[in-house]
């Protein structure tokens, strides 16, 4: 009938229990317009990029790095497959939200459309990096 305070505080050896985050990203497509000699920024399409992380301070500021390195990785390998597109998609917003357990428990991930480049829009976020992870894995 009354909790111990171990069981109100959580053992000390247990580790931090991960943070689930969706970030609401805003991409373009930045297209070369001659006659400017710049790039324009064309349609924002948004989608929803999910991340599974350690509690810690400044998560969302590393959240938007993640995603800014996945993005910077698209533009090598796009660069690569067609060098002479200038072409690049471009991060122009970004909203982070940590998830409650009820949303957690839904797993809007499963249901959740990824950019068709994408090969997974579920991020497991480690001290050392991050790696995609499958939704059904997720």
């Amino acid at each position: 009938m009354f909790a111990t305070l171990k069981n109100l505080l959580g053992s000390k050896n247990e580790p931090p229990r991960d943070e689930y985050w969706r970030g609401n990203i805003g991409l373009t497509l930045m297209v070369y317009h001659q006659q400017l000699d710049a790039h324009v920024q064309s349609t924002i399409r948004r989608y929803d990029y999910y991340f599974k992380v350690a509690p810690a301070n400044g998560l969302e500021e590393r959240l938007l790095g993640v995603i800014q390195d996945i993005y910077y990785q698209h533009r090598l390998h796009f660069q690569q497959a067609e060098p002479n597109d200038v072409n690049y998609i471009a991060i122009v917003e970004s909203a982070f939200q940590r998830l409650g357990a009820a949303e957690i428990a839904a797993k809007p991930w499963l249901n959740a459309q990824k950019p068709h480049w994408e090969s997974s829009h579920c991020i497991a976020v480690t001290p050392n990096g991050f790696e995609k992870e499958t939704p059904d894995s997720f």
